[in-house]
């Protein structure tokens, strides 16, 4: 399954590597880093059971992303 097909998806597929993208303070500031990358595979592993669990952890991508960056960032 090709999971990119939207250009602006690719800060979603993959766990946050913090020393990759210079930002060091990104575990002190998220506390539960989540992804779709991982999101997937959980699904796939039969480790999401419930849509209430899918929904809590999409939702957890995005509460990230705004609670980390700013409103400027391309993120």
């Amino acid at each position: 399954m090709k999971m990119q097909s939207n250009k602006y998806a690719s800060p979603f597929l993959h766990p946050v590597d913090p020393v990759a993208l210079n930002i060091p303070d990104y575990f002190d500031i998220i506390k539960n880093p989540m992804d779709f990358g991982t999101i997937y595979q959980r699904l796939i592993n039969g480790q999401i059971t419930t849509e209430a669990e899918y929904l809590k952890l999409m939702e957890l991508v995005f509460t990230n992303a705004i609670t980390y960056n700013k409103p400027q960032d391309d993120v």
